[in-house]
């Protein structure tokens, strides 16, 4: 299986280079069904938000302060792009400061601290959240109050499907992951046996309607798809009836955690089996690797070839914190650059800095970034192979 996996992650490359340009083709895109046009705003300048005299110039983070994985890479990713643009001399001398207000519960007092950030806290962009359903909280306020936001974590297609001219989105969507894992991986080298795990979160019903549209699509329909509350504690019925339809290929999309711990069962039981795995924020393959011994084929939404901002931010990163810089937190210090960027094009009034956003074609420490029609940034993800021990 190690020599068959090798192949198929060469041939995935392989394609997924050849294909790039069918791919920016709107018939080619059964997960992008929008019109041709660009997304844009045309709506009066008035309330935009700029201030007289700018001492300082504000980015929102909408995200929380730490405490776990994601949330401290995204901080760490962020803070690491404020001080590289002061550094720099701030946006034309004025320099850059990050605000940052969460609330546990997005849903209700979440979008009153998104608010806050616009209205009292002035800021001129946002970046954020750590998952797709918090950060429609946010799309929602920065529709309303017209600022832009970059999402540097949600890959909920939804966000920009809807081509709503205020967000822009760096990772891959789910229907792209889901449309390259399956296209590419699964129905190419005839995996005839796939099952399908997906959480009951927000982030796993969005990717398990994509997967599972995919892999029907595609003539791969799962003969077993599970879901998984994500507060489980139990697994071993999960494990069981994995054991029980004896699949080639497991497609699956869990928090990291509970993700590790049910590959690590099911390792104990399994035979011959592939796992794939979109791109799930937190969850480092290699260590899902070396806990359960399986192959995986995995996307990373980042380019491989290294640039000077990359390496730069990669140093200082590990400089700084003592640590590799993970996806998370090279999109969260794209996400500030990106803004900080623009705000030196563009000026502080927001619909202008949302028009810079809009035009910019940029080299990031993640890769090139450029918008579809939506908002969502065309960059082509990594396939990575990581054999089982």
């Amino acid at each position: 299986m190690s020599l068959r996996l090798a192949t198929v992650a060469a041939c995935l490359v392989l394609a997924m280079s050849c294909a790039s340009s069918e791919r920016t083709s709107p018939e080619n895109q059964p997960y992008k069904r929008m019109l041709e046009d660009p997304v844009s705003f045309t709506g009066p300048k008035e309330g935009a938000g700029a201030p007289a005299e700018s001492h300082e110039l504000f980015i929102g983070l909408f995200a929380p302060g730490g405490g776990d994985p994601v949330s401290t890479a995204m901080n760490q990713g962020a803070q690491l792009a404020v001080e590289h643009a002061n550094s720099d001399g701030g946006v034309n001398g004025v320099p850059v400061r990050l605000v940052q207000r969460w609330a546990d519960n997005p849903w209700s007092a979440g979008a009153r601290e998104v608010v806050r950030l616009v209205y009292e806290d002035q800021v001129r962009a946002l970046v954020g959240s750590v998952d797709s359903a918090s950060t429609h909280i946010a799309e929602q306020v920065a529709t309303k109050a017209r600022i832009p936001l970059v999402s540097p974590l949600a890959t909920d297609p939804s966000l920009t499907q809807a081509r709503i001219p205020w967000i822009f989105r760096l990772p891959p969507d789910d229907d792209r992951q889901a449309d390259i894992l399956v296209e590419q991986g699964i129905q190419r080298f005839s995996f005839s046996r796939p099952a399908l795990v997906t959480g009951t979160d927000h982030q796993g019903r969005v990717a398990s309607e994509a997967l599972l549209k995919a892999l029907k699509q595609h003539g791969r329909p799962p003969r077993l798809h599970l879901t998984v509350p994500v507060e489980s504690n139990s697994i071993e019925a999960i494990v069981a009836r994995l054991v029980e339809v004896d699949p080639d290929a497991v497609v699956l999309h869990l928090p990291p955690q509970l993700a590790k711990n049910l590959l690590a069962a099911f390792a104990l039981r399994a035979t011959d089996c592939v796992v794939f795995l979109p791109w799930i924020a937190g969850l480092n393959a290699n260590e899902v690797a070396e806990a359960s011994g399986f192959e995986i084929l995995t996307l990373i939404p980042l380019e491989e070839a290294a640039s000077p901002i990359d390496r730069r931010m990669r140093n200082d990163y590990h400089d700084r914190w003592g640590l590799v810089a993970s996806p998370t937190a090279v999109l969260a210090y794209d996400a500030v650059t990106l803004i900080v960027n623009a705000l030196r094009q563009s000026g502080p009034d927001r619909v202008d800095l949302r028009d810079a956003i809009a035009r910019s074609t940029w080299h990031g420490a993640g890769g090139p970034i450029t918008w579809d029609n939506g908002g969502g940034n065309t960059n082509q993800p990594t396939v990575k192979h990581i054999r089982g021990k």
